[in-house]
């Protein structure tokens, strides 16, 4: 049996060295270094080649060596397991044992002696190598008779440092052996079958849809193949074989390996299926033990850690923390810094989820210790958990809602889209409603107790494909308001047309709204004579005009959207007259100011209406209306403010048939707004209005136009 060294180690962690070292105390060892073989393939070993190449040159002589009887010193970096594994996995020597000799160089040593060297590597290569190091360590399971960790900037006399390890070998593999025989091994005891499961978990949690990225998300899956072509997938599980292997390697890409785990965790409740922790099946090992353990080999430590998983994917975010908000957030270093915020939240959030498992009955005793371990080894280094700081909680992937929330949204989105007919969420419902079906979720099973019953007026059908209502145009126009682009809006000939408005004007469009019976689209006018003017108009009786390109900062998009958003607030509806200098001069005003600025509507009402009427509390704001208190009204949290303030009127006996009170503050603009007027005439003689007195005036004429209208006939 010849024992064969694999070193590892980023650039410049001194391998090179280490090697000749070696050579001179193993007669007979063959160095195979890949910077050689490159020097030899391409002329120079700056030129990194294709791999392929490379690597068959560095297995045909491996395996001239293992023949020979000659021990092999391997002289790469070999810093990602899969790469490791993946060269022992072509060799197949069943002649030849593998001792892996992991170099501990510090970075910032690395990075020095990198600067000494005529060949320099670039310093982030040699960081990167050094995370993927941290991220999964070299262990024996990989194939290995044993590891040695040996730091070569610390080792004085390293030619006797390697002597006294190899003595160790021998003991080291019996050892790991030892530690490790009384595991009751599973399935996935072998790391290839580990790794591949919690890689697989982990594309599952950051892909939705995956094995259907093709169709859905073609970009998407170009990147994550790191290629310039789609290729052709006969089945799903082909295209997340081809993941898997540009992801993390080929040796986990096996299609019937991958199906056989999808089967298992589909089975198990990881995706779809209702399937509580405790009942988690654990398959059992298949063929010989003919490996080394990992830490997860033995059965009890594999269930409790896919039982968390399973956990934190049925309850996400279920980690609340309340009182977290130090005053001090000043000291970046300190516990009230925001790595020290971090920190504390993370160990509390761990401290919660060690309790709720312990709860759930998935660990039976004090979970924490392996908890701990459990997010060390495995959820973060195998990026199961996302890669930020979790503030909140813990979740999987896009996982934040649980069955019952997930079927909540959908249904609140689905009578959204039915209700006030979005033609732009349409397709995100559909694409919604697919994917829970294809997560075994069922929303025609989930009882509809809420609905929506207003809906817009307008089929979008009806009009051409230039309107803005329709999905195309809907799209683009979102786009335009997202990214601050200036847009010609041109009306259609022949729609309704409240004041006086031209064909066509230049406009900055900042909101689609919908309000009482169709969407409809707020801008402020770019130039001309209504410039800055801020308005709302009815989507469908607009379309795109061929107008100048233009574009204007976000933060300039952002303001005008917040005076838009202050003009809705203190009007009645979403009419804000035709004046810009009224409109500029209200949002120029304070709070203070704008109540001067506005007019106060003063009502009276029959008892029956007013006990309607009263109902509306949050109809307008509560500093602009106030009222008589309604009559035997159980009103809760009756304060002080609340009681001078929204009830603050008393009974008017002058007008013995409507004493019921109610004054609303208004801009001057929204006494001309056909909503307010629909309003006030829709409530018929239970209603009489006593200010201002032009408003008095309209109100009292429209209705002897309509009894005269009436009374001809």
């Amino acid at each position: 049996m010849t024992i064969c060294h694999l070193l590892v180690g980023p650039p410049s962690s001194g391998k090179t060295t280490f090697a000749r070292h070696f050579q001179e105390i193993l007669p007979g060892a063959v160095i195979i270094n890949t910077d050689r073989i490159r020097a030899e393939l391409f002329g120079d070993e700056e030129i990194q080649g294709p791999w392929p190449a490379v690597e068959a040159i560095v297995v045909e002589r491996i395996r001239s060596a293992v023949q020979a009887g000659k021990p092999v010193i391997y002289d790469a970096t070999n810093v990602r397991r899969c790469w490791r594994m993946g060269l022992l996995k072509k060799l197949a020597l069943p002649e030849a044992q593998w001792v892996a000799w992991v170099l501990k160089t510090p970075l910032e040593t690395s990075l020095q002696w990198n600067q000494q060297r005529d060949r320099k590597v670039p310093e982030k290569i040699i960081q990167d190598y050094y995370q993927n190091l941290k991220q999964f360590a070299v262990e024996p399971a990989e194939g290995f008779l044993t590891t040695i960790e040996v730091d070569p900037s610390k080792t004085t006399d390293l030619a006797a440092t390697l002597q006294q390890e190899l003595k160790k070998i021998e003991s080291s593999h019996r050892n790991h052996k030892n530690r490790y025989k009384h595991f009751e091994l599973h399935r996935y005891s072998r790391l290839l079958d580990f790794d591949r499961l919690m890689h697989l978990i982990s594309l599952l949690g950051r892909y939705p849809g995956l094995g259907e990225l093709h169709e859905q998300e073609p970009l998407e899956l170009l990147k994550l193949l790191n290629a310039e072509h789609l290729p052709t997938f006969l089945e799903p599980i082909d295209e997340i074989a081809a993941i898997m292997q540009a992801q993390h390697g080929w040796i986990y890409a096996d299609p019937e390996a991958l199906a056989r785990d999808l089967m298992w965790l589909e089975d198990n409740g990881f995706l779809g299926k209702e399937v509580s922790a405790q009942e988690l099946h654990i398959p059992p090992l298949e063929g010989e033990p003919d490996f080394l353990c990992h830490t997860y080999s033995d059965r009890d430590a594999f269930q409790r850690l896919m039982g968390t998983i399973h956990y934190i994917i049925n309850n996400p975010l279920s980690q609340k923390l309340e009182n977290d908000d130090p005053k001090n957030d000043e000291d970046e270093t300190g516990p009230n810094s925001e790595k020290g915020k971090q920190h504390r939240t993370t160990l509390k959030q761990v401290n919660q989820l060690a309790e709720q498992l312990q709860n759930a009955k998935i660990v039976l005793v004090d979970p924490l210790p392996m908890l701990r371990k459990d997010i060390e080894w495995v959820l973060n280094p195998y990026r199961i958990l996302p890669d930020y700081k979790l503030r909140k909680g813990y979740f999987l992937g896009t996982g934040i809602l649980n069955r019952t929330d997930l079927l909540c949204i959908y249904d609140i989105a689905r009578k959204h889209v039915q209700g006030l007919d979005d033609v732009q969420a349409k397709k995100t419902v559909a694409e919604f409603e697919q994917r829970l079906r294809w997560a075994q979720i069922d929303p025609g099973k989930h009882y509809p107790v809420r609905s929506i019953s207003s809906s817009s007026i307008v089929d979008p059908q009806l009009l051409g494909n230039e309107a803005f209502i329709t999905e195309h145009q809907s799209n683009e126009l979102e786009t335009d308001i997202r990214q601050g682009n200036l847009v010609q809006i041109c009306r259609r000939k022949g729609v309704a047309s409240y004041g006086d408005r031209p064909p066509s004007e230049n406009v900055w469009p900042l909101q689609i709204l919908f309000h009482n019976i169709g969407w409809y689209l707020g801008y402020e006018v770019a130039d001309g004579e209504r410039q800055g003017l801020f308005c709302f108009e009815r989507l469908d009786r607009l379309y795109r005009g061929d107008g100048p390109t233009k574009k204007r900062k976000v933060q300039a998009q952002w303001q005008a959207l917040a005076q838009l958003e202050t003009l809705c607030k203190h009007s009645f509806g979403i009419f804000f007259g035709h004046d810009v200098t009224q409109q500029k001069c209200f949002l120029a005003a304070t709070s203070r100011e704008r109540q001067k600025l506005m007019e106060p509507l003063q009502l009276r009402f029959t008892e029956t209406l007013f006990s309607f009427v009263s109902e509306g509390t949050q109809k307008f704001p509560r500093t602009q209306v106030q009222m008589t208190p309604p009559k035997n009204r159980d009103i809760h949290h009756l304060d002080k403010n609340t009681r001078e303030g929204l009830y603050g009127l008393k009974l008017d006996q002058n007008f013995p048939s409507h004493p019921y009170c109610m004054k609303i503050k208004l801009p001057i603009w929204s006494f001309e707004d056909v909503t307010l007027k629909a309003w006030i005439l829709g409530m018929g003689p239970g209603v009489r209005v006593v200010g201002p007195e032009r408003f008095k005036t309209w109100v009292s004429h429209e209705l002897t136009a309509a009894a005269e209208l009436y009374r001809s006939t």
